[in-house]
């Protein structure tokens, strides 16, 4: 199971790791911008128009997906992380993320304790996101979280920061741990393999 860390943050001091973060953050949110902007990145099957355009495309109804902005809002009243479903309505992986990460009883639970829940669909570039003073599509920010496919699932702190990122698909039983290791702020000092193996002993 991968979890995207930066090796050079994982060793720095938590502020000085946390300004990497958003020196990283911010710079390949440009670039993915920059490169839509300009037409170097063609996203296949991109949407037009948000006519039709459902939050809840192929989507768990048992977890209580909201707009982003409004589960980052959320996050930074209740102070939980905030989980980002990024995904395709055409993508069948992302279909069977939902049918079982996302109805499994422990998972539905662990995410309701400790996250905000939100969906962007990266095939979406006409819609407006507001985040960090940015006004993005729901395409752009999904490539500035750096999804290059899909699903990917991105976690940020209580107040926006970014964390880290999963991609693709995960099992239930992997799913359930990176949760775990992002819910209890392990992912600051120690690797998800070490998390992992203190979870198997």
């Amino acid at each position: 199971m991968a979890i995207v860390q930066t090796s050079v943050c994982k060793r720095l001091p938590r502020t000085r790791n946390i300004v990497i973060r958003r020196l990283l953050f911010a710079s390949t949110l440009l670039l993915s911008s920059m490169l839509l902007l300009s037409g170097t990145v063609l996203v296949a099957g991109a949407q037009s128009s948000t006519e039709g355009y459902s939050l809840l495309t192929n989507a768990s109804p048992l977890v209580p997906w909201v707009p982003f902005e409004n589960a980052v809002d959320k996050a930074e009243i209740s102070g939980k992380k905030v989980l980002v479903d990024i995904f395709s309505p055409s993508c069948s992986w992302c279909r069977k993320m939902q049918q079982e990460a996302y109805t499994d009883s422990m998972i539905l639970g662990y995410i309701a304790t400790h996250f905000e829940t939100a969906r962007l669909d990266i095939e979406v570039l006409d819609d407006s996101l507001s985040y960090r003073d940015l006004s993005l599509s729901s395409g752009q920010l999904a490539y500035g979280f750096g999804a290059s496919g899909t699903p990917t699932t991105v976690f940020l702190m209580p107040n926006g920061d970014y964390i880290t990122r999963l991609p693709g698909y995960a099992p239930t039983d992997e799913f359930l741990k990176v949760l775990k290791y992002i819910a209890t702020d392990a992912f600051l000092n120690m690797s998800f393999g070490d998390f992992a193996a203190t979870l198997n002993q």
